[in-house]
C-alpha cells in the first residue's frame, strides 16, 4: 500500500520542492541564490564536498561518510 523511499531520494525531493516553489528566478530564468560559498557542517569523520551553483539549484555542501577500506587478495588495503 505504501511505498518506502530512501531517505537520500526524500531529501533530493524537498529540497526540489523548495527551490522551484519558493526562490525567485532572475532574468534568465535561472534561481537566484543568496549565499554565495556554502558552509561544512559535518562532523569530524565525514568528508565535506561542495555541490557548484547551477541554474535550478544553490550551490551546497554534502557530508559524505568515511570511506571503508578493504582489503585485496594480496593483503593490501585499498579505499572503496
Amino acid at each position: 500500500m505504501f511505498k518506502l523511499f530512501s531517505l537520500p531520494t526524500l531529501l533530493l525531493a524537498s529540497l526540489a520542492i523548495g527551490v522551484f516553489a519558493s526562490t525567485p528566478l532572475g532574468d534568465n530564468g535561472c534561481i537566484i541564490c543568496t549565499q554565495e560559498i556554502p558552509e561544512c557542517h559535518c562532523s569530524v569523520y565525514e568528508s565535506c564536498i561542495i555541490i557548484p551553483q547551477t541554474c535550478f539549484e544553490c550551490a551546497h555542501a554534502v557530508c559524505l561518510p568515511p570511506r571503508k577500506d578493504t582489503t585485496d587478495a594480496e593483503g593490501a588495503k585499498s579505499a572503496k
